[in-house]
């Protein structure tokens, strides 16, 4: 019984695991930045590195005509 007890808790914490990974590559909507000093490109990933240096007040919804940052690409 402590077996099957302690079986179950690694398979949930596996499961957890692998939720908590997707949620942290999420695709969302695109967004670029209205900056004139930021690079040309928009983002689709709600962990992109560059995206997330955005400030809220500079991020504008759309691509803006922009091509994709080279990371939110190879994320997929």
């Amino acid at each position: 019984m402590t077996v099957v007890v302690s079986s179950l808790r690694i398979v949930v914490t596996s499961a957890t695991n692998t939720t908590d990974d997707r949620r942290a590559t999420m695709k969302v909507s695109a967004y670029h930045s209205s900056s004139q000093s930021d690079p040309d490109v928009h983002h689709d990933h709600n962990d992109c590195p560059t995206g997330q240096q955005i400030p809220a007040y500079n991020k504008v919804s759309g691509t803006g005509g922009f091509p994709r940052c080279k990371q939110c690409r190879d994320k997929g």
